[in-house]
């Protein structure tokens, strides 16, 4: 989990946003009795980042059939850009 979290805020900043901006995190587990475990990391990881719960993105866990069998977890995540001053003519 920390792993693909970390790759997704790379990503964020790529496209010029954080994790402050992250609106809602999809998460698929393979098996669904593995919900606490990843839930832990999901803790871990956002208290690494100074993110108090209030400041974290909505997640919704599902149990789904992951593209490929090895996989245990696939992440989908929605930010938005902040907002950006608009420029006199």
């Amino acid at each position: 989990q920390a792993a693909r979290m970390a790759a997704i805020i790379k990503d964020l900043n790529k496209a010029g946003t954080n994790p402050e901006h992250l609106l809602r995190v999809n998460v698929y587990l393979s098996d669904i009795r593995t919900a606490d475990h990843m839930y832990r990391a999901w803790n871990s990881y956002f208290d690494s980042l100074g993110l108090q719960e209030e400041q974290r993105p909505v997640r919704i866990t599902h149990q789904a059939t992951l593209k490929d069998a090895g996989f245990r977890v696939e992440v989908h995540a929605e930010a938005v850009l902040p907002a950006v001053p608009k420029l006199k003519a």
